[in-house]
């Protein structure tokens, strides 16, 4: 299970092991396939690639994730952080989901 927290270290939801999303009201609101972020009506919010750098559903560039699990938007501006396993997801879900 990897937390999610926002600039301020303030968590803002969990992706557990099974890929699932969660906001802090431990409602479900998302799952992640593969690298792809999807919400729960199965739409595509976005994808992160392997070099961290995070895209949303029209491909336009949203953030990139740092190997500390640092997010930034696309600007370079800190944003928050991730935790592993699920890092990358974690930051991919802040930038798509919850800070929009």
């Amino acid at each position: 299970m990897g937390n999610i927290y926002d600039v301020l270290d303030r968590r803002m939801g969990t992706v557990d092991d099974d890929r699932l999303i969660w906001n802090t009201k431990s409602e479900k609101i998302g799952y992640a396939d593969d690298k792809k972020i999807f919400d729960m009506e199965n739409h595509l919010v976005g994808w992160v690639e392997t070099d961290g750098k995070i895209y949303d559903t029209d491909g336009h560039h949203a953030g990139y994730v740092d190997p500390t699990g640092t997010v930034y938007d696309w600007n370079g501006k800190k944003v928050g952080h991730s935790e592993t396993p699920h890092m990358e997801l974690g930051a991919a879900v802040l930038l798509l989901m919850m800070l929009r």
